[in-house]
Formats: C-alpha cells, structure tokens, sequence
C-alpha cells in the first residue's frame, strides 16, 4: 500500500493518480498527519517480514535438520497464506 498526498487537484487528475497508484498496489489517501507513519510502515515492512520468514526457515533447517531451501519454501508459503 502507498500513500497518497492530495494537494490542490480537480476531482479528474486525483481520479486518474488512483487508476496508476492502484496499478502498482492498494493506493489510499493519507491525511499528511499521518504521512511519515505510513511511509515507514510501508517502506520497513518487508524487512521484517524476511526476517521472520528467515527466523523460520533458520528454525526448521538449523534445528530440524530439514533442508534450507525447503525450510524457506514452508515459511514463505506460512506467510503468503495469512488472511485478515
């Protein structure tokens, strides 16, 4: 998810930033407030992502004698299989 700062636009060229943004990933207007917390969490989220999915992988291969890669496969698939 990205946001999106809405300064001075008509109603067409915010309709038309929508179109692109969504194209690249969920767009959604941020109150400038709000703007630094949602840049952060959108920018440092997959970092923490990986290293849980690596904490994981580490934890089946390291400790359990399963192969890495393997390991790695199963944390990835654990992960992309969250619903909200």
């Amino acid at each position: 998810m990205e946001p999106l700062i809405i300064l001075a636009v008509v109603k067409h060229d915010l309709e038309k930033a929508h179109i692109m943004l969504n194209s690249l990933g969920i767009a959604q207007h941020v109150p400038e407030s709000m703007i630094n917390t949602v840049s952060g969490l959108s920018g440092c989220g997959p970092a923490f992502v990986y290293t849980i999915i690596k904490a994981l992988g580490d934890a089946g291969a390291v400790k359990n004698d399963v192969p890495r890669q393997m390991a790695l496969q199963y944390a990835v698939q654990v992960v992309m299989r969250i619903k909200f």
